[in-house]
């Protein structure tokens, strides 16, 4: 940088305000469509791997072994707020136990999950979605339970984990993102997941999660945000890698203002001095 430069210059200035209104925009398309979906008439035939599943799998306690990887953590300094009893006890049981205590209680057609609120379901099932494995998934679809709007953003999680490596196991979320669209179709709300909206919600947060086999299959499948979008600065934002972000380089989005303003405000030179220097190579600006 040459001395004397001011790092508040009017181009610098516009690619920040600019990177602001990337985040607004971002955060409401969070609220990805107005209609809710409808409950499954019948039991889906098949799973996503092609053939039945009716035994509920355990979830691993290494799900629940911090805040990041317990989604129930999230709502456990809300439970008492506007929440009846029995949703209470079920999210008490949860958080304690795993999603494998909810499943086992879905077996029962008068289980306290079928008499709660709408807005309660919804809490409970957002609690879970990010631990399940497609073939859990699969069941709660089999019982008839109605899934929240947002089901495959929710998914894209660093859970479920890789029980060999501690890793998130990728190939699980694309499972279930596959099972998800495929319900999706089977309630005549699919088109909802190639609005503009949702695309960009759902491929930018697997940006910033660093989950580049989720991106990859994203892409696949045209779950891409508009091309106006640049999705390097959302994988800068979260858990960047040098892998996602070669991925976005060789995919031809460029280092530009934008790009080189978050990495100024998240101070990526100092934190990931790896990948400030591949992006550097990929810029006559960054000094």
């Amino acid at each position: 940088m040459v001395a004397g430069s001011s790092i508040f210059s009017r181009p610098k200035i516009i690619a920040i305000v600019s990177l602001l209104l990337f985040f607004l925009i971002a955060g409401l398309s969070l609220r990805l469509s107005e209609s809710t979906r409808r409950a499954v008439e019948s039991r889906p035939q098949e799973s996503s791997d092609g053939d039945n599943s009716s035994a509920l799998i355990s979830v691993p306690a290494l799900y629940l072994s911090n805040r990041e990887r317990n989604p129930a953590g999230h709502l456990d300094s809300r439970k008492g707020k506007g929440l009846s009893a029995s949703a209470i006890d079920l999210i008490s049981s949860i958080t304690q136990n795993g999603p494998a205590s909810f499943l086992d209680g879905l077996s029962n057609e008068n289980a306290d999950f079928f008499s709660l609120e709408d807005v309660e379901k919804e809490k409970i099932i957002n609690l879970i979605l990010p631990s399940l494995s497609n073939a859990e998934l699969y069941n709660i679809l089999s019982y008839g339970v109605t899934l929240p709007e947002n089901s495959i953003y929710r998914v894209i999680s660093r859970a479920p984990t890789d029980n060999d490596t501690g890793e998130t196991n990728q190939e699980e979320i694309i499972k279930k993102i596959e099972t998800l669209i495929r319900y999706g179709g089977l309630v005549g709300e699919i088109e909802d997941l190639y609005s503009s909206p949702t695309r960009s919600a759902i491929y930018n947060k697997a940006a910033s999660f660093g989950l580049k086999d989720v991106v990859e299959y994203l892409d696949s499948q045209g779950i891409q945000p508009p091309a106006t979008e640049n999705p390097i600065i959302p994988a800068l934002t979260g858990s960047p890698s040098t892998e996602i972000i070669n991925y976005f380089l060789q995919a031809g989005h460029p280092v530009d203002d934008n790009v080189i303003a978050a990495i100024e405000i998240y101070n990526i030179e100092e934190k990931y001095p790896e990948i400030y220097i591949t992006l550097k190579k990929h810029s006559q600006s960054l000094p």
